[in-house]
């Protein structure tokens, strides 16, 4: 479906993106640790992307399970002033919980959605440019 029209992949040692016009699809892998170190290489491959005034948006798309300080993800979404949108996708309650928490360290609203598609869609909806990815 939507990863049909993915224009690149990134596998890095904590996470595969998944990059399109307008958002950048983030998948963290099981029992990763989202440290700075891996920040810095996902803000990286964002940055070779997305030019440097390029506005996006960002889905966590959070399949596995994995461990990230709500402080390095205040400095993470610092890091991106082009970043129009974060948009969090959980699986389970944990993961709901977690998300509370980050929230109120966030710079920028996180918005949370129980499928990948429901943050799409919120995309699609506020965004007419996103409009080539209804199929």
């Amino acid at each position: 479906m939507i990863y049909k029209f993915c224009k690149r992949e990134v596998n890095l040692n904590c996470t595969d993106l998944y990059f399109f016009d307008e958002f950048v699809i983030s998948q963290m892998h099981e029992a990763s640790l989202c440290n700075r170190e891996a920040a810095n290489e996902i803000v990286f491959e964002i940055s070779q992307f997305y030019t440097e005034n390029q506005p996006f948006h960002y889905i966590s798309n959070r399949i596995h399970d994995y461990s990230i300080s709500p402080i390095d993800l205040k400095w993470f979404l610092e890091l991106l002033p082009t970043m129009r949108s974060y948009h969090v996708v959980f699986y389970d309650s944990p993961s709901k919980s977690h998300l509370e928490l980050e929230s109120l360290f966030a710079p920028i609203p996180i918005v949370a959605h129980k499928q990948l598609l429901h943050a799409l869609d919120a995309l699609l909806l506020q965004d007419q440019a996103l409009a080539k990815y209804r199929s």
